[in-house]
């Protein structure tokens, strides 16, 4: 009996300890969600912008560090080449200890102060209008690092309200490659240009689809590695992906408008439609081997493929995965075929990650892909073949200069705007950039030189771009070495005859 009244006795005790913890449990939950600024969910709170100053907004989510720190980076350097002798740059604020305050640095220039944010944007881009209500707005937002998300804020932009008489700012795209996205934002979904839907003050840093098409296209014809004319290429494409899509297009496009085509052999094959990107890091999906197993069923009549090109309109493990299951089922008749891309792989997946992310002797390609900057400037850091200890040395540059064409730019905009001038107006300022190595310019002695944007707002040619190509181990007779690495620098009007190799190098076996 004593037992039995025991038992019930902790029973109920434990019931009632229980109980206890869970409801202090949920008022100390309540107590911290409530203490939690409600905006501090969807990214950062717009800070205040002191008497005399101007704002630009960096948006990128709250992962970004690392883009946020290359910022920072490009903007050092920038200013170690005395580009801007009369301005200042302080960082000193760039990398707060408290995590809850907005990384930011300034600009300088006599009475002037432009503030550079990170605002850690969540995915539906509210601080977008959440700036646009403050007084005043930024004078510039700077985003655009795929074609999803320049489109988002492109969007975002266009619809949003913005009482202040300074308007809505500038948007300074720096990746998104897109030229016709689907436009959502009308009774009925249509192409539009992504410039277009915040017409008048975007701006493209990187280069087009439509134009990475054009360069590559032209290389291919000038390289001796055809025995003939070149042919016309197989085109494989994730249908989930709208940089596929647009990139697909672009080369269908540019190879079309070719005026040396004859005859049959200028004809597309039908391109090979993929629905979806989502896979593991080495597993091709199901859609991906159809896909892989269809190629090889169509390329069958070709004794080998040496002659031929394939174009890979997508990111970088989808293209991976595809061209290892490719090499895996017919890797001996794969040796030879050129594969060409976009932007999307990247020097360093070739180079300082090429052991992880590219195993050339898994990948027995030729591989062609455009860069938007020298990708191996060694005044801005790189450095070829380091040692295991200094790996990060291995970097490619081509981000760096990106970053400090766009710091370059909104600078020298902003200096030349008066203290009431709006985005209209550091608009009309980016539209008379010139370009000079060291980065855009407003500097009026050199007006022969090529302009920096276009009148609609994209990158003009001849401004830093580059190509990158990958010759692997099994086409340079070296089966368990690296590949071959050539960057060539792209001529100014872009003939076939013109392009200069500017480096060669080995794939880096780290040293200890």
């Amino acid at each position: 009996m004593r037992e039995e009244i025991l038992g019930v006795f902790f029973k109920r005790n434990l019931i009632f300890v229980l109980a206890l913890a869970t409801g202090l449990t949920a008022v100390t939950l309540a107590g911290w969600f409530l203490a939690i600024p409600w905006d501090e969910g969807r990214g950062d709170r717009p800070c205040p912008v002191p008497n005399g100053f101007r704002e630009i907004a960096w948006l990128a989510p709250p992962s970004s560090s690392l883009g946020w720190q290359r910022l920072v980076a490009a903007a050092q350097f920038g200013f170690s080449k005395g580009t801007f002798p009369e301005c200042s740059l302080e960082i000193s604020n760039a990398f707060p200890s408290d995590p809850a305050k907005t990384p930011e640095f300034l600009i300088r220039w006599k009475s002037k102060t432009l503030v550079w944010r990170w605002y850690r944007a969540d995915e539906e881009l509210a601080i977008t209008e959440k700036l646009l209500e403050r007084n005043p707005p930024p004078i510039a937002m700077v985003g655009g690092t795929s074609t999803d998300n320049a489109k988002q804020l492109a969007e975002r932009l266009a619809m949003a309200a913005c009482s202040h008489s300074m308007g809505k700012p500038v948007l300074m795209l720096t990746t998104a490659t897109a030229d016709d996205i689907s436009y959502t934002e009308t009774p009925a979904p249509m192409r539009k240009k992504l410039l277009k839907i915040h017409k008048g003050l975007t701006f493209r840093v990187g280069f087009s689809n439509n134009y990475m098409a054009h360069i590559l296209i032209n290389f291919l014809k000038s390289q001796s590695v055809w025995t003939g004319s070149l042919p016309a290429p197989w085109i494989m494409k994730w249908e989930d992906d709208p940089y596929a899509t647009d990139l697909m297009e672009a080369f269908r496009n540019s190879w079309k408008n070719l005026p040396d085509h004859q005859g049959s052999s200028a004809e597309l094959p039908n391109p090979i439609s993929i629905k979806s990107s989502v896979g593991g890091l080495a597993r091709p999906n199901v859609d991906e081997s159809s896909a892989a197993t269809l190629f090889t069923e169509r390329a069958s009549k070709f004794t080998n493929l040496e002659n031929n090109w394939l174009v890979l309109c997508g990111q970088i493990l989808p293209s991976r995965r595809l061209l290892k299951v490719m090499s895996r089922e017919n890797g001996s008749r794969m040796r030879g075929l050129t594969v060409v891309s976009g932007d999307t792989l990247g020097f360093n997946t070739i180079y300082r990650d090429w052991q992880e992310l590219w195993p050339s002797i898994d990948l027995p390609y030729r591989l062609v892909f455009f860069c938007h900057q020298n990708p191996v400037d060694t005044e801005a850091g790189f450095e070829a073949d380091p040692s295991a200890a200094m790996r990060h040395l291995a970097t490619g540059t081509e981000d760096l200069l990106l970053d400090r064409d766009v710091i370059h730019s909104l600078i020298e905009g902003w200096k030349f705007i008066a203290d009431t001038d709006g985005p209209v107006e550091l608009a009309s300022c980016l539209k008379k950039l010139k370009y000079i190595p060291t980065g855009p310019t407003l500097a009026t002695a050199i007006d022969n030189l090529p302009n920096f944007f276009d009148y609609e707002g994209n990158r003009m040619p001849a401004t830093g771009e580059h190509l990158v190509t990958l010759s692997p181990p099994s086409i340079n007779k070296q089966p368990n070495g690296p590949g071959q690495i050539e960057v060539w620098s792209v001529p100014g009007n872009a003939t076939s005859s013109r392009f200069t190799r500017i480096k060669q190098l080995s794939q880096p076996v780290y040293r200890q």
